[in-house]
C-alpha cells in the first residue's frame, strides 16, 4: 500500500530473483583510468554470471502487490517495474491502503507512507489511524514502515515491536 513509484515491490522482485541492483547499469569505477586488465576481466565474468542467473527460466513467486490510491502513481511503478524487468511479476492495483484487508495466511507489508510533503498534519493523522487499524486486520503478518513523521507513531493504536531511527 501507498507504494508511489513502487521502489519498494521492484526491489523485493528483484531480490526473490537473485537480481542485484543496478545489474543493468555501469559503476563508477568501471571508467577508472587505473583498472587494470585482471580486475577488469574479473569484474566482466562476475558481470556475465550475474546476467545468466537473472535470465534463467523463471519459478513463480508468491504474490507482490504494489497499490496506491493514486492513478498516476500507480502508472509510474508500473513503468519503473517494467525498466527493471520485473513488471511481470508485481501485481498493480488501484487501492485505498486504509480498506487493506489480508488476502493470504501469512505475508508482509512493507510501505513508505507520505510524511506531510503533501498532506496536512490533520490529514496526515487521519490517514496513520486509518493504516494502522488496516494494519490490526492483518494478524499474524509482518509490517515494516518506513516513516519519516513522528505523527505515524502517535497514531498507531499499538507500539511498534521494534523502532530504528534513521538519518
Amino acid at each position: 500500500p501507498m507504494a508511489g513509484g513502487g521502489t519498494l515491490a521492484i526491489e523485493h522482485a528483484l531480490a526473490a530473483r537473485g537480481i542485484p541492483p543496478g545489474l543493468r547499469r555501469r559503476f563508477g569505477f568501471e571508467r577508472w583510468p587505473n583498472l587494470d586488465e585482471e580486475a577488469r576481466a574479473a569484474w566482466d565474468r562476475t558481470r556475465a554470471e550475474v546476467e545468466a542467473a537473472a535470465m534463467a527460466p523463471r519459478a513463480p513467486l508468491p504474490p507482490i502487490v504494489c497499490a496506491d490510491v493514486d492513478p498516476e502513481a500507480l502508472g509510474a511503478a508500473r513503468r519503473n517495474a517494467s525498466a527493471a524487468g520485473v513488471d511481470e511479476d508485481i501485481t498493480f492495483e488501484l487501492a485505498d491502503a486504509a480498506a487493506l484487508e489480508r488476502r493470504w495466511d501469512t505475508g508482509t507489508v512493507c510501505t513508505n507512507p507520505p510524511y506531510g510533503e503533501r498532506l496536512q498534519p490533520r490529514d496526515l493523522e487521519r490517514l496513520y489511524r486509518d493504516v494502522g487499524r488496516a494494519f490490526m486486520r492483518l494478524s499474524g503478518w509482518a509490517v515494516v514502515v518506513l516513516s519519516g513523521s513522528p505523527l505515524f507513531s502517535r497514531a498507531l493504536p499499538w507500539k511498534p515491536t521494534i523502532s530504528r531511527r534513521l538519518f
